[in-house]
């Protein structure tokens, strides 16, 4: 039986059903046991008397990975909804109203009540998921919480058919599904449907409105427990994304390549086919990217991304592409947001493998993304801490020591995990005793790598091993730089930010630093990416947004390029 309630986009939090009104209708209403808070939730959330039809039953597994079906419930009060695990903003909301209702009862009540959440999610909905979950919102020490899921999407697709719970995967975005609370009674059968508005302001007297009518269902008498609302969940910190337009840039060939963009209100990863003239939004779908982005390409389609924690989604999320954004792997909820500060959180190793730097210590996978171990803690003292992997499996950390003295410095992790240990690079005479800042470094064949190295307000240097980072050398002077920047190390150069629209390149071979072509067209270069001497694109940044800029004769010449079309999918 298919029944049309009114459904809520999650991503939005807009109402998509033009008969809510309608629908928001109460038949012998306790309003005599409603508190202010609880008057105000029913005027908002709703709460529609289904008459007794019988719920429909089903077949999942719990968070534990426990076989459940609804009528194991059989002789309690089932308050029944659908959860995003990887929500930022209303399911974490909705999963602390479900809880209060148990404080609102007191133990000898919530005892008969059983408080069921299904996942609502077709990109997440691992046990992995719903454990995450529940420990970020404080649900795991609920005796009566029950968060179900199936590895069988197909599965959970009968389910939310069977509640009406409308699912949809935006382009760019949160998951969208209907947000709705029935209260199922010890018999099985559906009695009542709330629509709960997504308002903190709202959240306490939801949790009264739903705990007084499970009361009533109980045929308990008597008042709500005189208890305070828990306190608000901490949201993550929402970064400013900086100016609309392009961000950063990889290209595999003069064709092919890569761009991240602000496109507000998100960041989004574009694919491009014809070196910039046209750009196709291929980044992961079902999970907001307000928070930003990290990314890394470790090989020609292969794409390794981070979405940052937003809202009260507080922890980071894992995807990987190796179709050049066509399909994207499993997402990994990581359980921790990025080390705070962290320049460069996410590094890839190669196809299979990558590393990232969270809060709880440093974590990495071999297998494509499939499962992440912790590798060690963070690197202590370090400041703006930059990861690489380097092609033997170390983990590599630049940053700035706590110390000036300390001079420059990478910080070194075995592949087998221990502790970090810290190398030393040379740097020129002029800048002993200042604060030196590293890149992460970069790697290829043969235990050869390079790593930037940035002192003062305006110098630029560049040293290189050949043994696997055992011995280091200054291989390209300090150069005047405005403000240090990324540099882009292809083959035996170097190219780097020497001016406001100027970029340089550095021999390896001569250590000798050129100016490239003629001027960028604009003044603000933040960034720079060649694929061989001739090809090569920029990004500018001005006032009101940035510019992406490719030459095809060695900066002779620049072309500015069309901005990547706009976002697709609101809200989110």
């Amino acid at each position: 039986m298919k029944r049309h309630w009114p459904l809520v986009a999650a991503g939005a939090a807009v109402l998509v059903v033009a008969l809510l009104g309608a629908l928001r209708y109460v038949r012998s209403q306790p309003s005599g046991q409603l508190s202010t808070a609880g008057a105000a939730a029913l005027a908002a959330d709703g709460m529609t008397p289904l008459g007794g039809t019988p719920a429909p039953d089903f077949h999942l597994v719990d968070q534990r990975g426990r076989a459940v079906s609804l009528s194991d419930f059989r002789g309690k009060v089932v308050v029944l909804t659908g959860l995003d695990p990887v929500c930022w903003l209303e399911c974490p909301l909705e999963a602390q109203e479900m809880a209060d209702v148990n404080r609102l009862l007191g133990p000898e009540l919530s005892a008969k009540v059983v408080l069921l959440a299904v996942d609502a999610n077709p990109l997440y909905h691992s046990e992995a998921d719903l454990q995450a979950f529940n420990r970020r919102e404080h649900l795991d020490g609920l005796s009566n919480w029950t968060f179900a899921t199936s590895s069988s999407l197909r599965t959970l697709q009968q389910v939310w058919k069977s509640y009406d719970i409308e699912v949809s995967v935006p382009t760019n975005g949160m998951v969208g599904h209907s947000q709705l609370i029935y209260l199922i009674d010890p018999q099985g059968r559906e009695q009542y449907l709330s629509a709960p508005e997504s308002q903190t302001d709202l959240a306490w007297g939801t949790s009264q409105l739903l705990a007084v009518y499970v009361k009533r269902m109980l045929g308990a008498s008597g008042p709500l427990l005189s208890v305070a609302p828990s306190s608000l969940l901490p949201t993550a910190a929402a970064p400013s994304l900086g100016l609309p337009g392009p961000v950063a840039t990889h290209f595999d060939t003069p064709s092919v390549g890569w761009l991240v963009a602000n496109t507000p209100p998100y960041q989004l990863l574009y694919r491009t086919t014809d070196g910039g003239g046209h750009f196709t939004d291929l980044g992961p779908a079902g999970i907001s990217q307000r928070g930003g982005l990290a990314w890394s390409w470790p090989a020609p389609g292969v794409a390794w991304v981070m979405v940052r924690p937003f809202g009260w989604m507080l922890d980071a999320a894992m995807y990987r592409t190796g179709t050049a954004g066509a399909t994207w792997g499993p997402p990994a909820v990581m359980d921790a947001p990025p080390a705070q500060g962290a320049a460069a959180p996410l590094a890839a190793g190669g196809p299979e493998s990558a590393g990232l730097l969270l809060q709880s210590g440093l974590w990495t996978t071999a297998d494509t993304g499939a499962s992440w171990r912790m590798a060690g803690p963070l690197p202590p003292g370090v400041g703006a801490p930059a990861l690489s992997l380097a092609p033997d499996g170390t983990a590599w950390v630049g940053g700035q020591s706590s110390s000036q003295a300390d001079g420059a410095q990478l910080w070194r992790l075995a592949p087998g995990g221990g502790a970090w240990r810290t190398v030393s690079l040379p740097a020129p005479s002029q800048f002993t005793g200042q604060a030196v800042v590293t890149e992460a470094p970069t790697w290829g064949a043969g235990g050869h790598g390079g790593v930037a190295l940035s002192a003062g307000n305006g110098w630029l240097w560049y040293d290189m091993t050949a043994d696997g980072g055992q011995h280091w050398q200054v291989a390209l002077p300090p150069l005047a730089v405005p403000a240090p920047h990324p540099v882009e190390a292809l083959g035996g150069g170097v190219y780097a930010i020497c001016g406001a629209s100027r970029i340089c390149h550095g021999d390896l071979a001569s250590g000798v630093w050129s100016p490239v072509g003629a001027a960028v067209p604009a003044a603000g270069l933040v960034s720079v990416d060649f694929v061989d001497a001739a090809h090569g694109w920029a990004i500018t940044a001005a006032q009101a947004a940035s510019t992406l800029w490719r030459t095809l004769d060695g900066g002779q010449s620049w072309q500015r390029l069309n901005p990547p079309p706009p976002s697709a999918s609101p809200g989110g």
